[in-house]
């Protein structure tokens, strides 16, 4: 039986207009009766996906995974697992490499507020999607001591492109860095990712990795899909994500969630 089933948002659970299908919603309340946790893994911030958890019929001691695995936490925020933070230095060094390779950047801090050096049309499509206030900072003014849970490059996707191909390997050394979205590339904790995420999450539930479903669709949902013994891809996601899957599931607009939920859990 799976005891834990971890899933992506965007492109994964939600459809292209951000919504829960029914069959999804049923499909998830009625593993959750059979016994399953069902867990929120995404990129956004625990603010930004509190509006799912009415719906999903979600109770305060289910847990998310929030900022790619940076937080760990039950969905009312109360009892953190595990945060994995990076500093206001890191945030001034990647502020120096967005302002080199000609791109906007926003981070969040440890209060789940974006903060950013000045409004630009992905972040404030960041605030309006997550419902999160926008903080206007100087990164030059932030210290060590600042807890900076991830820091983004935000921009075109053409323009982001261009500049992934222009960052130093050193940063890829020192962060863990996924693009999350064709205009969102992310910075986290080395050790930060949806899959640690996930293990730690089973250690302190006491279940075993082979009682486990992912499902994910992106590159930042790459190894929990690859990892998991049962690790499922949506039809619409990435060759890369494609390519490691367990079982590849119908796409985020036909209800794959659910309807794999249904097959291998409800049994219907």
């Amino acid at each position: 039986m799976y005891k834990i089933i971890a899933i992506d948002l965007d492109g994964t659970l939600l459809d292209n207009e951000k919504r829960i299908s029914k069959i999804n919603q049923e499909a998830i309340i009625d593993a959750q009766q059979n016994g399953a946790m069902v867990v929120l893994a995404t990129g956004r911030p625990l603010t930004g996906i509190k509006k799912y958890f009415e719906e999903l019929h979600f109770k305060n001691d289910t847990y998310a995974i929030n900022f790619n695995g940076g937080l760990i936490s039950s969905v009312d925020g109360k009892h953190i697992i595990k945060c994995d933070c990076l500093n206001g230095d890191d945030a001034k060094e990647i502020y120096d490499l967005s302002l080199k390779l000609g791109v906007n950047i926003h981070a969040f801090d440890i209060d789940q507020n974006c903060i950013s050096p000045k409004e630009s049309r992905w972040t404030i499509h960041e605030v309006t999607l997550n419902d999160i206030p926008l903080i206007i900072k100087d990164f030059n003014t932030l210290t060590k001591k600042d807890e900076i849970i991830k820091i983004m490059l935000v921009d075109d996707p053409e323009v982001l492109s261009e500049a992934i191909k222009k960052i130093p390997q050193r940063f890829k050394e020192k962060y863990n860095i996924v693009q999350s979205a064709p205009f969102f590339l992310e910075f986290l904790n080395k050790k930060t990712d949806k899959w640690y995420g996930i293990v730690n999450l089973a250690k302190h539930l006491n279940v075993s990795l082979d009682e486990i479903m992912t499902f994910g669709d992106s590159e930042n949902d790459l190894l929990m899909v690859k990892e998991c013994k049962m690790g499922v891809a949506m039809a619409n996601a990435t060759k890369d994500v494609l390519d490691v899957a367990s079982y590849i599931c119908e796409s985020n607009i036909d209800s794959g969630v659910g309807k794999t939920i249904n097959k291998y859990v409800n049994k219907k």
